[in-house]
């Protein structure tokens, strides 16, 4: 097992381009919300963090997304001109919710730029680099978990270079889904507080240059992560705050430190009344109610698939400056628990060489990194305890092409009533999740999970991420009706695995990535056995798109 060195980064965001300049606006209080999003659909505007796109280059065969995601990486590789970006050894892991989704035209997804792989082998292209990208889909908690499976690769010495890219930006698609949900403020948001009333959108790209080799550029080294399932709602966050505690606690764990040693905690801090609440009592359980705490979305806004990225680029910033950042606009603590919120820019207990990056997301998915001190982490020692051998004890697949005469409704409808139990949510779910239940209700029967529901896990992935539902919501949308919170959240193809979790009480990891082959997800799946991560994983393949569909999950477990 190798240590993760967090080598160099980048970033743009409404405040300016690198991270010298965003943090000379934090610094002077300015926030990046202030400027009104305007389209057919939103004429007046609504208040959101947008970039200023004037430096970012044109490229006639590329997206704006893809663009940026381009610019980004490519001050990275500028930078960096000792590490070989086209070699074998060098790979790039790219979170995003929603891609290219503001291209997406109802019936169809095959268009250019739609479809997330197809995004990322363009923007590797355009890059140099040649391995094939991996990209991360699981709602907003991707950065964190694409930073997580980064050091994964580079712990198991798949690779000695990776780069971790997160981005999204803003689109009629996504803003309507957030307001269907009354969740959208129209003011700068404001974590924590009293007078919270919801979130601010933003757009932005970060990327971070991670390497299993020590330089002397080294930032940071990532020593701990992990990711858990609250197994309890597919758009709410636990009553209890347990599931993000559990991420909390793992990573902790795998970073070997005590509480004490964290300087300041970056928190995920939507400006929710339920998110911030559920922080808060996540906090309280893991004894860290008096560790500094901030929240940087009123700078920002919500960037969704990269906040995980920019929040910790900016995380390992104030860690190495020793300071914590302030959350813009906190007056009056508004949450159930103590949070130690940073209102004022204030230094760190001298000797605390650590800081923890949380977040959560819809389906459930909470996450935990921690980041060190390169002085601190350089030396330090790490075991990794490997099982013997993996093994596939089940399989099920269901499988059918748009040339055969099959309803996938109909199909589907008559698989539920042969194999579940009655639940009436069955028929609110969108197809995919459907197809995802049955087959593991199927798969589970007869099947002991550990009796440690932190102990299994589920890695899924597909090639077509929610178009199936993605089509639908914006049918809605084109059509000029409401967007439909019952529809959107099942734009997040993450949502299927949440679904089985909470039927399953699972709540280990749970991993959706987009890609058009099983290599990665049966890679990492046996990597979460063999590293004791997990007792068991349900992974495997789930698409539908109308009535083709392709499903198949498999049970692997390890013994010692």
């Amino acid at each position: 097992m190798t240590h993760t060195y967090w080598t160099d980064d980048y970033m743009i965001t409404s405040l300016g381009y690198g991270v010298e300049q965003n943090m000379s606006a934090i610094l002077q209080g300015t926030s990046g919300v202030s400027q009104r999003y305007k389209s057919d659909m939103y004429p007046e505007g609504v208040l959101a963090a947008a970039i200023n796109w004037a430096d970012i280059e044109e490229a006639p065969k590329l997206t704006p997304l893809e663009r940026l995601f381009v610019k980004t990486i490519s001050e990275l590789k500028q930078n960096n001109r000792d590490v070989d970006f086209s070699s074998a050894d060098f790979a790039l892991v790219i979170s995003s919710t929603k891609g290219n989704i503001n291209l997406i035209k109802a019936g169809n997804i095959n268009g250019d730029g739609v479809l997330l792989p197809d995004m990322g082998r363009r923007i590797a292209a355009a890059i140099g680099i040649k391995t094939e990208p991996l990209m991360v889909s699981n709602a907003c908690i991707s950065g964190l978990s694409a930073i997580m499976i980064a050091k994964r690769l580079l712990d198991d010495g798949k690779f000695k270079n990776i780069v971790v890219a997160g981005g999204d930006i803003l689109s009629d698609f996504v803003i309507s889904g957030f307001k269907s949900f009354k969740s959208v403020s129209e003011k700068i948001c404001r974590p924590f507080d009293a007078a919270r009333d919801g979130l601010t959108m933003g757009e932005a790209c970060g990327a971070v240059l991670l390497s299993s080799n020590y330089s002397e550029k080294c930032k940071a080294v990532v020593c701990g992560a992990a990711s858990t399932n609250d197994a309890n709602h597919i758009s709410g966050p636990s009553r209890t705050g347990d599931g993000l505690y559990n991420s909390i606690s793992a990573a902790m764990h795998e970073a070997g430190i005590k509480n004490s040693d964290v300087a300041f905690i970056s928190a995920h801090g939507t400006a929710t009344v339920y998110n911030d609440e559920m922080e808060s009592k996540a906090l309280a359980l893991s004894e860290m109610s008096d560790i500094p705490a901030n929240s940087l979305k009123p700078f920002l806004g919500h960037t969704l698939g990269a906040c995980g990225v920019i929040e910790s680029i900016l995380a390992v910033w104030q860690l190495n400056a020793s300071v914590v950042l302030p959350t813009l606009g906190f007056e009056t603590l508004g949450v159930p628990f103590p949070v130690k919120v940073s209102s004022q820019l204030q230094q760190v207990e001298e000797g605390k060489n650590y800081c923890l990056k949380i977040g959560s997301g819809f389906g459930g998915t909470n996450a935990a990194v921690v980041f060190g001190k390169c002085s601190a982490e350089s030396q330090k020692e790490l075991v990794s305890k490997i099982h013997s051998q993996t093994r596939i004890i089940k399989t099920v697949s269901y499988k059918a092409s748009s040339s055969e005469t099959i309803d996938f409704d109909g199909f589907i409808k008559d698989k539920y009533k042969e194999t579940c139990e009655p639940n009436l949510k069955f028929y609110k779910m969108d197809r995919l999740c459907k197809a995802v239940y049955v087959a593991a209700e199927e798969l589970l029967k007869g099947v002991n999970l550990p009796a440690d529901n932190k102990r299994g896990a589920v890695v899924v992935y597909n090639r077509y991420s929610s178009a199936d539902t993605d089509i639908k919501h914006q049918q809605i949308l084109n059509d000029k009706e409401p967007a439909s919170p019952a529809v959107f959240v099942y734009t997040l193809p993450n949502i299927c695995l949440a679904e089985l979790c909470i039927r399953h009480k699972i709540k280990g990891e749970t991993t959706f990535v987009v890609a058009d082959n099983d290599n990665f997800v049966t890679w990492y799946s046996n990597f979460l056995l063999q590293t004791d991560k997990a007792d068991l994983v349900i992974f495997g393949r789930a698409d539908v798109l109308g009535n083709n569909y392709d499903i198949e999950l498999n049970i692997l477990t390890g013994s010692i």
